[in-house]
């Protein structure tokens, strides 16, 4: 009879083992999930900035090329009454 409890017990403690071992396993895991969704929308955000950032600097250089075509026009136009 002793034995038969033990056994029991043991398959017990084990079943309840696994339970424990599964559990921490499943809260891992939504740990690690949580994280990498967290990890993605970071990368979202620093891509949507990144792709501001370089429409910003295509304007930027727009503005330049337009403004150095504008100088170079007043220049010539102070050559030409220069002589």
């Amino acid at each position: 009879m002793r034995k038969v409890w033990r056994s029991d017990r043991v398959e017990g403690a084990q079943s309840q083992a696994e339970i424990d071992i599964i559990a921490r396993l499943s809260e891992q895991l939504d740990k690690a999930n949580a994280r990498a969704d967290l990890a993605e929308q970071r990368a979202d955000t620093a891509y949507k900035e990144r792709n501001e950032l370089l429409r910003e600097i295509g304007e930027l250089k727009g503005t330049i090329a337009a403004l150095t075509a504008e100088v170079r026009l007043l220049k010539e136009r102070l050559d030409g009454q220069a002589t």
